[in-house]
């Protein structure tokens, strides 16, 4: 080998190292023809990858042990935050290139929204199984429990829906600077449905921790003492608090080009993965498999829905029936005992 050719290849090797160890520190000035407005670090996308493959494997396992087939939704949001941070550390290795960067932006901003359908679900589930034996009483806000996780996942989907379009748009380094904004502004839109709907939702949360402290002597079976819900509704909040979080921050962010939650590297995994990974990990500590359990702990279905519908039918009839007979009642007593004049008896 020539002088020449040694000295071109140890520059080139040279150029590559230095490149590397400016990657891995995370230059905030940022790179030259990247789409990241610093260098990311390979470390820790790598790490976050790892830690949500885990948390997806774990709630498979506990699926399966606990027999709660709803649990999919957390395992898909675990799922897409490992496919999010593995496209961003492929991203970081090429960081030029677009496609990996669009994927890894898409997964990442999605992801939350499985969290936050599970939550739903898991909470519709409480409000079946401990609010009561008869249909009747099984409501928060007057909600009742199945059409409580019917309405919420419909919100959460719409959000889903909204983000997605915006995150495309956003995330398409191809499109026109005007197209980018009008993605980030749809998706911004999106992010701020999503947390009116969180509101809403730790509304209905607080009412049912209300209402379950409420009916806590009537239960004598451990398997139904609704002190053991505390802990899922504690898991609830911790997920909520989290992903919350994560919207703030990322609409503050979203303010500015030159916001410096965007042009470093550390608020994308303090104020994202962090909290994300917290929320899935609350689910793993309190799964709702420890707490839903027996044939109250899943909606009914097929025949035993209608029997269900019946039941509620029958219980309103029943209800209407006797506030009709109590108004006859005052009616009759009104007639054969007219008050008095000057009576304050209305």
């Amino acid at each position: 080998m020539s002088t020449k050719k040694s000295e071109h290849l140890f520059r080139e090797t040279e150029s590559t190292m230095v490149s590397a160890i400016a990657n891995d520190r995370g230059n905030e000035g940022g790179c030259d023809d990247a789409l990241w407005q610093y260098c990311p670090s390979l470390a820790p996308s790598l790490v976050f990858a790892f830690l949500f493959a885990a948390s997806a494997i774990i709630h498979l396992i506990q699926a399966v042990l606990h027999k709660k087939p709803f649990s999919w939704v957390i395992i898909m949001g675990a799922l897409w935050e490992m496919v999010g941070y593995g496209f961003r550390s492929a991203s970081v290795l090429d960081q030029t290139d677009k496609t990996r960067f669009t994927y890894q932006s898409i997964f990442i901003l999605l992801a939350p929204l499985w969290v936050n359908a599970f939550a739903y679900m898991s909470l519709g589930r409480m409000v079946h199984m401990f609010l009561g034996p008869n249909e009747i009483d099984r409501h928060v806000l007057k909600v009742p429990a199945q059409k409580f996780t019917l309405i919420f996942v419909t919100l959460d989907i719409v959000a889903f829906v909204v983000q997605g379009i915006g995150g495309v748009m956003a995330s398409n380094q191809s499109n026109s600077e005007s197209t980018i904004m009008l993605g980030f502004h749809i998706y911004e839109g999106g992010v701020g449905f999503q947390q009116a709907v969180i509101l809403g939702f730790s509304t209905m949360a607080v009412r049912l921790h209300i209402k379950l402290r409420q009916v806590e002597a009537r239960f004598t079976d451990p398997i139904l003492a609704p002190k053991r819900a505390r802990w899922l509704l504690y898991a609830i909040y911790v997920a909520l608090i989290m992903i919350s979080l994560r919207i703030v921050t990322n609409i503050i962010k979203d303010e500015a080009k030159d916001n410096p939650l965007r042009t470093h590297e550390w608020p994308a995994f303090a104020f994202d993965a962090v909290p994300m990974f917290i929320a899935i990990l609350a689910f793993i500590v309190v799964h709702p498999g420890r707490i839903l359990r027996g044939p109250m702990s899943q909606f009914p279905k097929g025949r035993e829905k209608q029997l269900a519908k019946m039941e509620l039918k029958e219980a309103k009839r029943q209800g209407k029936q006797e506030r009709q007979a109590a108004r006859e009642k005052i009616d009759n007593a009104r007639f054969m005992f007219p008050p008095s004049q000057g009576s304050f008896y209305p």
